[in-house]
């Protein structure tokens, strides 16, 4: 609470707390975020009325999505404000060859790998919007993150095929679809609002037709996958609570968080970084 300021927090900006809180330097795009629909939480200096706006905004689609996630899928594919949400770069697509070499300069063999899989954005969004040629900026980015990720703990020893993950906030479900489609996956734990998971579920049966689906499911009422089967548990923010009823959160092996952890409440924020993180390899 302000007033009551040990670690020296009340006159930090979004990108030093950031830099605080994960020991890593912000980069210059930490800054634009307000400009794709994060405003305020991640502009270089705090203003009330930018953030005011945001959570308004942010409030507002959320009770639309809300209002939308129990009709049928068409209608919240046909939304564009929607899809705008869950994926702030839905307008129109372009390549981003720079940051797929970006990648390939990591590791090649795993960017490459991860490249060969068509993105799953190409079943949510026009082909208009699509570039012709190439992975979408975001979907680039996915792979650079990816590859980065996947290197390191390649490097450590760690076998990249059938990890076990988790991903907070995942979008069109893309990176599962990557990884699914490249390397594979044990299981695949996805913490989003309800009417995305709708639409990621819808994803996910598109690309990965032979993983089987959970919803809300408590880590102890599935079972462990079987040699050479998957599994998905998209758990709804509403049921956080209730994931984790029984204190039974496994260890797993990757935590991804690309854009959520600024988005979050500061009582989804602390959750996490109680019950989530701290069963993580790596992050």
């Amino acid at each position: 609470p302000r007033g009551s300021d040990p670690a020296g927090m009340d006159g930090m900006n979004y990108a030093e707390f950031v830099s605080r809180l994960f020991r890593f330097e912000p980069q210059p795009s930490f800054k634009q975020f307000h400009k794709n629909g994060l405003a305020g939480f991640a502009s270089s200096h705090y203003h009330p009325e930018k953030e005011a706006r945001a959570a308004a905004w942010w409030r507002y689609m959320a009770a639309v999505g809300d209002s939308l996630k129990n009709e049928p899928i068409s209608t919240l594919l046909g939304t564009p404000h929607l899809l705008q949400f869950i994926h702030y770069g839905a307008g129109r697509q372009v390549h981003s060859p720079a940051i797929v070499q970006r990648a390939k300069d990591v590791n090649g063999a795993i960017a490459n790998a991860l490249l060969a899989v068509p993105e799953a954005t190409r079943h949510v969004l026009a082909p208009s919007l699509l570039p012709a040629d190439g992975c979408s900026t975001l979907a680039c980015n996915h792979v650079l993150s990816l590859t980065t990720g996947l290197s390191a703990m390649e490097a450590d020893g760690v076998p990249i095929a059938k990890l076990n993950v988790v991903e907070v906030g995942a979008g069109f479900g893309n990176m599962i679809n990557v990884v699914g489609n490249s390397f594979g996956f044990s299981s695949w734990t996805i913490f989003d609002m309800a009417f995305v998971e709708r639409v990621q579920e819808w994803v996910v049966n598109k690309t990965l037709p032979g993983v089987k689906v959970y919803r809300n499911a408590p880590p102890s009422s599935i079972s462990p996958p079987e040699t050479g089967e998957s599994w998905v548990n998209l758990v709804d923010t509403e049921s956080l609570r209730f994931y984790n009823m029984h204190g039974d959160v496994p260890e797993f092996d990757l935590l991804i968080a690309t854009h959520s952890l600024s988005e979050l409440s500061y009582t989804d924020f602390e959750w996490y970084a109680a019950v989530i993180a701290p069963k993580a390899r790596y992050m």
